[in-house]
């Protein structure tokens, strides 16, 4: 786990997202820049999955991390409402799922079995 956020393996074992998303516990602001950097790492055949209310901290490490794996990087914003604040993660070009806390579960699998 990199500090500041949690990061699943690569799998494609639905159930051990599910499992994964719902032991996640949101505490205010997030670095997501240590987790994109490793799962950048992990290999570039690999799509990142990162799931966030997309009030970051390190804005211009999630924007500089979002644009370069432009194409593989989908972005599920969770949350009632899009702020204004989140715009980095629009600015970026990659694929944004906005999800009410509700339907966050049934979301990812969708995006994740295809």
């Amino acid at each position: 786990v990199v500090p500041g956020a949690d990061v699943i393996e690569p799998t494609r074992d639905v159930s051990r997202i599910t499992d994964f998303i719902a032991r996640v516990v949101p505490s205010g602001g997030t670095f997501v820049g240590p987790a994109l950097e490793r799962a950048a790492g992990m290999g570039r055949r690999l799509h990142i999955y990162l799931i966030t209310d997309a009030e970051v901290s390190d804005v211009e490490a999630a924007l500089h991390h979002a644009v370069r794996n432009r194409g593989r990087m989908t972005v599920f914003i969770v949350t009632d409402s899009v702020s204004p604040t989140s715009e980095w993660v629009l600015r970026a070009g990659v694929k944004v799922v906005h999800v009410t806390p509700d339907g966050l579960v049934r979301k990812a699998y969708e995006e994740v079995k295809v």
